[in-house]
């Protein structure tokens, strides 16, 4: 029997962010499922808890997968921010780019998001890279869009790689979480994370509805977070605070891993979040959403399943209007589960079809040397 081929796993793996892990977790799966062996290079304490993942040289690998994730895109920020960012972009994940097209070894890029990229550099070295792959996806219309506009055109539309777990049953970690956390005593679950920006004039919007309209006798309200060991984290722990010391028996749950988390969203009956991938999973597992974002991606996200409905920028935020969008996703709560649209999940089902397709071209190169 031939030795399995070790395949490089690239994404946003610099901090213990749940979103970036879960991703991992699920193009992990899919290497295995084609018959290859996933591995990283200085794979972090955390990830190699979670995945079990190989770690491996540069030399020993037959492909690497750029995976599913945010990293092309930058968040806003200042000019000279996104200066920096668009630098950062090339030395953290363009060179892996880089270094696999010198080393002659075949890449692909899967269910990214893509653009805007403000520097210059960054900007045409990824279109330049992207051009090299063996095949490019990405998850929204947007994306594709910021690739044409930069004059690479030769992209697939996907969906996000989490919207597959609508297809997969829990794991019994997160079953034995969901059954702890689901309250008891008949009230309804609602989970909130919320973060930094509470603290700025938009977010006191929000702090204000939140602390008056979840004062319920018939909801448990538990505050998340979905990053370990980060401002970032701390942020949410802080921020919820400010909402906790106004509710009868909340509590904060901080992040203890990818199945815990995905436990805690299967039980809820509500969840309010600005990230991402709280509101995907939320959204794959059938369960009601309110998203207040603070990065365009996520906006992109509820446009393309046709939500656009629960989703309230929190830059555009008023009393009113925050008012209207908690009153209207609190009513909700208890009925039918919501499902999101079937082609959306097909899209996203095209990322592992993505994967076999790649599997098969590296294992057919690998027998004709």
């Amino acid at each position: 029997m031939k030795e399995k081929l070790r395949v490089r796993l690239h994404g946003a793996f610099e901090v213990e962010n749940f979103g970036d892990i879960l991703l991992a977790k699920i193009f992990a799966n899919w290497v295995q499922e084609a018959g290859g062996i996933p591995v990283g290079t200085s794979v972090p304490a955390y990830l190699q808890s979670e995945l079990d993942l190989a770690t491996s040289t540069k030399a020993d690998v037959a492909g690497v997968i750029m995976i599913g994730g945010g990293y092309l895109g930058e968040p806003p920020r200042s000019l000279v921010g996104r200066w920096f960012w668009g630098e950062k972009l090339r030395h953290r994940h363009l060179a892996v780019m880089r270094a696999a097209k010198q080393a002659g070894l075949p890449y692909c890029i899967t269910g990214v998001g893509f653009g805007p990229i403000t520097n210059l550099l960054a900007r045409r070295e990824a279109v330049q890279l992207m051009s090299n792959a063996t095949s490019v996806t990405f998850r929204d219309n947007e994306s594709m869009d910021y690739a044409s506009k930069y004059g690479f055109g030769q992209g697939s539309l996907s969906a996000d790689a989490a919207l597959s777990l609508r297809d997969l049953p829990l794991s019994l970690q997160a079953t034995q979480e969901r059954d702890r956390i689901a309250p008891k005593d008949g009230r309804r679950l609602v989970l909130v994370q919320l973060d930094r920006s509470l603290l700025t004039r938009e977010g006191q919007f929000l702090e204000r509805q939140l602390s008056r309209q979840l004062a319920r006798d018939d909801l448990k309200v538990v505050g998340i977070s979905d990053q370990r060991g980060t401002e970032v984290s701390n942020g949410h722990k802080v921020c919820f605070e400010k909402v906790q010391s106004k509710l009868r028996d909340a509590e904060f749950l901080p992040y203890d891993g990818v199945e815990k988390l995905i436990g805690r969203i299967s039980a809820a009956d509500l969840v309010i979040t600005s990230k991402l991938h709280l509101g995907i999973v939320a959204t794959a597992l059938g369960k009601r959403v309110i998203s207040f974002p603070t990065h365009s991606k996520t906006q992109r996200f509820y446009r393309q399943i046709g939500r656009e409905n629960i989703c309230l920028p929190l830059l555009q935020c008023t009393d009113q209007k925050v008012d209207d969008l908690l009153a209207h996703g609190l009513g909700l709560i208890g009925s039918p589960p919501e499902r999101f649209p079937e082609n959306i999940l097909e899209l996203s089902r095209e990322n592992a079809n993505q994967i076999r397709g790649f599997m098969r071209r590296i294992i057919l190169d690998t027998r004709g040397r």
